[in-house]
């Protein structure tokens, strides 16, 4: 517990006061607990604001997480789904008397320790407190922009990851050093202060909240975690001074870059430059609209592209454009025959359920009509993304996933509410509802029945291999 290693020391007054929060019993009827219920330990400056904010994590956590709430909560399933229903009426108890006391016991510890902590290591100990739910969806959010705001450090290089690893996508940094960065651009990161990346990726475990370990690395490229230096820090990867940093270049060469951590600041004019990409050469990333659809007639295919499940002011309602689709697909059918139906759940992140029996419904109503149905899902795919994978694989007939497997399981606490930290105004969420899509899977993610990778060399040369196998029949 806590990357400081030390031993919790018991502290009678630290478990005295915390009994108004050990001993709540909370229901539906009854409102959030008042911060200023509690008697605090540390009495004044930043040691009390951020045991207010410690214990206000803690209330909202216990006030809210099915894990700690001995009450039923809702839990929403296939058929409260494609009925349109936000919520279902089925309602389950997950109460966990033991994770509860876990929980309490790693917030007491950590307010004992405040003197000695330095802020981000009372961050991160609260984002490493809440990984015992393995729940993706409750914690600290690792938000780069929130950290930036608290004068966080990160290094010049921007990293995206494919199933072969990270790779230097972009660097930033002033124009008199961008020269020196610049040529890690295309490199896979090996080494980070001569630790490897698989062992940096097995720390960073105990820190993301998670569900499977594909969730780990994307969550580590989405928030920019790999480039962070207070969480390397924090992981015992480095000191915060020069950092070695070891690549692999696409001609199979093994180097080495020193950099340092920069607190970016409009006062000090940064530069970036990117890879060059021809993101409009593939299908995957030839659009940057969340959703669109497309029949390509070379192939009689019908594509669309699900990037999330939200709707924005900008687009059209998603009940706009699945009927849009219905319309399409409907008129096409009456005239001639589709050979192949996909659905691109990659990268989908989630959003919200609504009208998602429209599409449902479509591909139900015609799966006989179409030859083949294929789910693309890949280790992006996440949340809500996943219930609409697993419930076109497993409802709809003879439906193919292909890809990579999903960054969640079928079955999962979600439908969080979002707080920040009183004084430190760090984000936090806590799950409320659970999906239980697929009752009886165990399994930690949705596997493909067809596994084909994307390699960061297929997004350089504009390839889609999923989308290729399909079109040229491979299976």
């Amino acid at each position: 517990m806590f990357r400081k290693k030390r031993l919790w020391r018991t502290c009678l007054p630290i478990l005295l006061s915390l009994i108004i929060i050990s001993g709540c019993t909370y229901n539906e009827s009854v409102s959030a607990p008042s911060l200023w219920e509690y008697e605090f330990i540390w009495v004044e400056g930043r040691d009390k604001e951020w045991e207010e904010d410690i214990i206000y994590f803690a209330q909202m956590f216990l006030f809210e997480h099915p894990f700690l709430r001995n009450v039923q909560v809702p839990t929403n399933d296939v058929e409260s789904i494609l009925s349109g229903a936000r919520l279902s009426d089925y309602t389950d108890n997950f109460h966990n008397p033991e994770l509860r006391n876990q929980f309490l016991d790693q917030i007491h510890e950590l307010i004992s320790l405040i003197p000695e902590l330095k802020d981000y290591e009372i961050i991160f100990s609260l984002s490493e407190i809440a990984t015992i739910f393995d729940d993706a969806h409750s914690g600290i959010v690792l938000n780069r922009h929130a950290f930036k705001r608290l004068g966080h450090h990160y290094y010049p290089f921007d990293f995206t990851y494919f199933s072969d690893g990270f790779f230097v996508q972009s660097v930033s940094a002033p124009s008199d050093s961008l020269v020196y960065y610049k040529d890690a651009l295309y490199s896979r990161l090996l080494t980070i202060g001569g630790i490897d990346v698989e062992e940096i990726i097995e720390m960073l475990s105990e820190v993301i909240p998670h569900e499977n370990n594909y969730h780990i690395p994307v969550r580590t490229a989405l928030a920019d975690l790999m480039q962070h230096s207070e969480l390397l820090i924090y992981l015992g990867v480095t000191t915060g001074s020069e950092t070695e940093f070891t690549f692999e270049n696409p001609e199979g060469d093994i180097f080495s870059i020193v950099a340092s951590a920069r607190a970016v600041c409009r006062e000090v004019y940064i530069e970036t430059v990117f890879i060059d990409v021809d993101r409009e050469g593939f299908l995957k990333y030839s659009r940057p609209d969340w959703q669109w659809f497309e029949f390509l007639e070379d192939y009689n295919l019908m594509y669309l592209r699900l990037h999330n499940l939200f709707s924005t002011p900008a687009l059209p309602s998603l009940e706009e454009f699945y009927l849009d689709l219905t319309q399409k697909t409907g008129y096409i059918l009456d005239t001639g025959e589709i050979d192949k139906f996909v659905i691109d759940l990659r990268d989908n992140r989630g959003g919200f359920l609504e009208y998602f029996e429209v599409l449902f419904n479509l591909v139900y109503s015609k799966r006989n009509s179409i030859g083949s149905v294929y789910v693309l899902i890949n280790n992006y795919t996440y949340s809500s993304g996943v219930v609409a994978a697993a419930i076109l694989k497993n409802y709809v007939d003879d439906v193919l996933l292909v890809g990579e497997p999903t960054g969640q399981p079928t079955n999962f606490f979600a439908g969080t509410s979002t707080h920040w930290l009183l004084n430190s105004n760090i984000q936090f969420e806590v799950s409320r509802v659970h999906f239980r899509i697929l009752p009886e899977c165990a399994e930690d993610t949705l596997h493909p029945d067809i596994f084909i990778p994307m390699t960061f060399k297929d997004f350089l040369n504009s390839r889609d291999p999923v989308l290729e196998a399909i079109i040229e029949n491979v299976f």
